[in-house]
């Protein structure tokens, strides 16, 4: 992942999303959203110490995720505002959002696949900008309802 980087009037750098957008935004990259980056090397682009000093949920999530996919799905988005995006390896769902605006996002978007799970849980933003807060999502039907941070993103799956 290359950071997205905002330079400021006094020529500092500032990353312009939060730590959980940041780390788990390579997911979504790939040969099919090149856009999110300029090359196809599908890896991981920070220093090892700042992965393994992630809270355990989301270095396992990281761990797991599948670096080969069998269907890529857009789910809900809207350009210049957020995006949400599925992935599938077997039966199982990857999906995971971004919002790139300042304010909180709500999204709407249904599950892909056959088999729904009755909830879901959820990694995000915590309540500080280095923080990750992890919460367990009600289903009903298909339609999953949650809020972005503003600059913040989420992951989840369909654990089989």
């Amino acid at each position: 992942f290359l950071p997205l980087l905002e330079i400021l009037p006094n020529g500092d750098k500032k990353n312009k999303e939060t730590k959980s957008s940041s780390a788990l935004l390579y997911y979504l990259k790939g040969d099919s959203y090149d856009w999110l980056d300029f090359h196809e090397l599908f890896h991981f682009a920070d220093n090892m110490t700042s992965y393994q000093a992630l809270p355990d949920t989301p270095k396992k999530f990281l761990m797991n995720v599948p670096v080969t996919w069998d269907e890529t799905r857009y789910l809900a988005g809207l350009p210049g505002k957020f995006v949400v995006i599925g992935r599938r390896k077997g039966n199982q769902w990857y999906i995971g959002g971004i919002n790139g605006q300042d304010t909180v996002q709500d999204v709407t978007f249904d599950l892909p696949g056959s088999k729904i799970p009755s909830s879901i849980q959820v990694i995000t933003d915590g309540p500080q900008p280095d923080a990750f807060a992890t919460r367990v999502v009600e289903i009903k039907g298909k339609n999953v309802k949650l809020s972005i941070e503003g600059k913040g993103g989420f992951v989840t799956n369909t654990a089989e």
